[in-house]
């Protein structure tokens, strides 16, 4: 009996014939056309013929392919700007302040946007501020620049990682290294001044770099090489505003050393010292930090209403040591 398909006996002549191809539903042979539109020669055009054919149909494939990543990267904003789109990992529980404060610098500045998720690892909801550090709908968002980077925080427990393609497997890793990351793609002032290969611009960027260093142990390092770091930065903010020289303004170097006393919870240790703490108060008025600052408002006016009354119960004799006291309050 025969069946619903019948095809014709190919062990002896490899060629199926038209007859050979009974189905229940029939569909034209497109290649046979495209060959046909291609060089005008049909199906019966010479071995030269077709391998011309093939030549132009695969050429018409690549430019397509082309007219197709250019509609992308129109779309995405990327077309002939400086942006990166990167996925950035990064945990609740150690929160890469640096990395925040740089997207900040660059959000407020139309050089970035951002998106977020929480990972299913993550055991806690995520605290308000955190969300509200990469909120989506922001105000900045909107005046994004068309080179613009692309950012997608994705929350969750681990070290923070910086991902531009999942092809390469090479993360950048770590807050200091994301930081500086961004500040090269966008040839951000704060790392590198005015940009390029001038003499001033390389020694910023080296001063910086020295910089993250040191952010790095006074986050992670003993009481005594925090201490010893205490008073070279209090020595420096005696000559100059900001940590790096001949700056008039904050560099990476000051968010990174700033964001680095934050995140050890020995900022008020540090502001102990008087250039430190006035230096603390310059920087809490940037407007990079006003996500954080908010949050310790209400702290901040508990601390004052208790100096102040510390210093009248003390009298006169309490009133010169008041002044340091002042000095760190959160305003």
């Amino acid at each position: 009996m025969p069946g619903m398909y019948s095809m014709a006996n190919i062990v002896g002549d490899l060629a199926l014939t038209s007859e050979g191809r009974q189905v229940m539903y029939t569909m034209p042979h497109v290649y046979g056309k495209e060959v046909a539109d291609l060089t005008g020669a049909g199906t019966a055009g010479t071995a030269a013929d077709r391998v011309s054919a093939l030549a132009a149909r695969q050429q018409g494939i690549v430019t397509s392919l082309k007219a197709l990543d250019a509609d992308v990267n129109r779309l995405l904003g990327t077309a002939g700007g400086d942006g990166v789109n990167a996925v950035i990992e990064l945990s609740p529980k150690d929160v890469p302040l640096t990395t925040l404060l740089v997207f900040e610098y660059l959000r407020r500045r139309g050089l970035v946007v951002a998106t977020s998720h929480c990972h299913s690892s993550l055991k806690r909801g995520l605290p308000e501020e955190l969300r509200r550090s990469v909120e989506t709908k922001h105000p900045y968002s909107a005046t994004a620049r068309p080179g613009a980077s692309r950012l997608f925080f994705v929350w969750k427990e681990g070290p923070a990682a910086l991902v531009t393609s999942p092809l390469t497997h090479a993360p950048i890793v770590g807050d200091s290294s994301i930081a500086r990351f961004l500040c090269r793609t966008h040839q951000l002032p704060i790392y590198e001044g005015a940009g390029g290969s001038d003499a001033a611009s390389l020694a910023l960027a080296a001063e910086v770099d020295r910089f993250l260093d040191v952010a790095k142990s006074l986050q992670r390092g003993t009481d005594k090489e925090r201490a010893k770091h205490y008073k070279t930065i209090n020595g420096l903010l005696h000559k100059q505003p900001f940590l790096a020289a001949g700056t008039a303004a904050p560099s990476l170097a000051d968010f990174a050393v700033w964001a680095a006393l934050e995140s050890a919870g020995v900022r008020k240790t540090a502001c102990k010292m008087g250039d430190i703490a006035r230096w603390d108060g310059d920087m809490r008025k940037q407007p990079e930090l006003a996500f954080l600052v908010a949050n310790e408002e209400d702290e901040g006016a508990t601390e004052a209403a208790a100096a102040v009354a510390s210093g009248g119960a003390s009298g006169a004799a309490g009133a010169g040591g008041s002044e340091q006291t002042k000095a760190c309050v959160v305003m």
